[in-house]
């Protein structure tokens, strides 16, 4: 959670500073305009330092603009990465009385159903056993003809 209240903490920062830096561009370019407007033809070393002055100030601020909006993305892509997927609502305790499975009841339904399947197992191999036997006994006993 601390990295998650971090990454949110600096795409904030980083989203006001875009608006002071869009908003110091914005000034930049506005007093170069009217720089330009101003002293449109003229040439003399004043006017050209100081329009270069200016221009370095937009550059500048462009700069910075660009780059914030570059960290702004990284910690977009940042903030996304420390949200957990899974979340630990609270931590487990260990019972004092075990709840599942029931080992007992396990192993009695079991014997049961053996000791049942068993004995119907032993019915059908005997019914299977008499069947044969009556056959074989039929077949042996059948008057012979030539």
């Amino acid at each position: 959670n601390s990295l998650k209240t971090q990454a949110k903490e600096k795409r904030t920062f980083i989203e006001e500073r875009i608006k002071e830096t869009k908003d110091e561009l914005v000034k930049a370019e506005n007093a170069l305009a009217r720089f330009k407007e101003r002293n449109n033809l003229s040439q003399a070393p004043q006017v050209v330092l100081e329009e270069a002055r200016l221009m370095r100030k937009v550059s500048l601020n462009q700069e910075v603009y660009i780059q914030f909006q570059k960290q702004y993305e990284l910690a977009k892509i940042q903030e996304l990465d420390n949200q957990t997927l899974i979340q630990i609502v609270k931590n487990p305790e260990i019972p004092v009385k075990r709840s599942q499975p029931k080992r007992t009841l396990i192993v009695m339904v079991s014997f049961i159903g053996g000791v049942f399947m068993g004995v119907f197992g032993a019915f059908i191999w005997y019914a299977l056993y008499i069947a044969f036997k009556k056959k074989l006994f039929n077949k042996f006993n059948e008057p012979l003809s030539f």
